[in-house]
């Protein structure tokens, strides 16, 4: 192992790489940007041509950054893939608590189950968020369109007495239940043509881009 790799390996067991959920508070010149961690409320320096290449070409339309950091001396960089969204840290907050099997608030205390907890074991299944990373937000004229998570409590819930034919996924502590094919007691939903299993609009889509309801418990 050469002198490089022995002194990186050195830095990452003196100060671990972590999971930062960030925004961008000033850009400076050389790819250097001041960023601040949403759930710590912490400040840092980071040195990123990658995300000083997204600050110009996206400017402010991807509100949101996550990414694996690591110090190297003064300021971080980012060691993993860049990614982007436009979702609030109270929707990151309420997307990780599906996860959590001790809670989550992103205080990173010792009572609830961190980022890095969550990321590292649940990785594949959390990052499908990213077929919604690169998407700009949703405008009608001046108005920015926003999708709601409102999370609530059933004293009993059986997912068989729902009409329809529902997929149940395990998410960490939880579980997703899609709705694929409706019953004849959801004939009068709003927009029922959109759960057609092959509306005109939606042919030559892949499974993945059809449109589901989605139920967490």
């Amino acid at each position: 192992m050469v002198t490089r790799e022995k002194q990186v390996l050195a830095k990452l067991l003196e100060r671990p790489a972590f999971w930062c959920f960030f925004t961008i508070k000033e850009v400076h010149g050389d790819d250097f940007v001041t960023i601040e961690d949403l759930f710590s409320g912490e400040t840092h320096l980071i040195h990123s041509p990658a995300l000083y290449e997204r600050i110009k070409m996206y400017g402010s339309i991807c509100k949101n950054y996550l990414s694996l950091m690591w110090h190297d001396g003064e300021f971080l960089c980012n060691i993993a893939l860049l990614r982007q969204y436009t979702l609030s840290k109270s929707d990151l907050i309420f997307y990780c608590s599906l996860f959590a099997d001790r809670g989550f608030t992103g205080n990173a205390s010792d009572d609830e189950t961190s980022l890095n907890d969550i990321i590292n074991e649940h990785y594949a299944v959390f990052f499908s968020l990213d077929e919604i990373s690169l998407l700009p937000p949703s405008m009608r004229g001046e108005y920015e369109l926003k999708t709601t998570w409102q999370p609530f409590t059933l004293e009993e819930f059986d997912i068989s007495r729902l009409e329809g034919i529902w997929d149940s996924i395990p998410l960490g502590a939880q579980d997703r239940y899609d709705l694929n094919e409706l019953g004849e007691g959801l004939d009068d939903l709003p927009y029922q043509e959109l759960f057609d299993l092959a509306p005109p609009s939606w042919q030559g889509c892949s499974p993945e881009t059809t449109p589901v309801v989605r139920w967490a418990s």
